[in-house]
């Protein structure tokens, strides 16, 4: 089975270690890369091809959104998760047109593990 290239870019450090040690249980299986900033993410995105790329979005805005469009522009093939507090109905449809699922915190490294186990195969 061929690895899963995953990039997860949040500023939550703990939620990141958390990650990182759930996908630790299944060696072999995964390659996590993380960042820590959006221009990290777009950094880790110019060198190397992802399945899977999972954004953090701490707030609505432009910034955000043209995030999410050059990550969708750069990496067409990978699939996109947007993880976020956001509510805001109207700001969520915008983002919808780039992302493919939408992850809603609060919620454990687990969970966003089971998410993309279950996407990635």
């Amino acid at each position: 089975m061929p690895v899963k290239r995953v990039l997860i870019a949040d500023s939550d450090r703990h939620l990141l270690g958390e990650l990182e040690a759930a996908l630790r249980t299944a060696p072999g299986e995964w390659d996590l890369v993380c960042a820590l900033s959006s221009r990290d993410a777009l950094d880790q995105i110019s060198r190397g091809t992802f399945n899977a790329i999972v954004l953090g979005a701490e707030a609505p805005g432009p910034e955000g959104l043209d995030l999410l469009a050059e990550v969708a522009a750069r990496q067409p093939g990978a699939v996109r998760f947007l993880l976020s507090e956001q509510s805001d109905v109207q700001w969520l449809v915008r983002a919808s047109e780039t992302v493919h699922q939408h992850l809603v915190k609060p919620l454990k490294a687990r969970e966003i593990f089971a998410r993309l186990a279950r996407t990635l195969g």
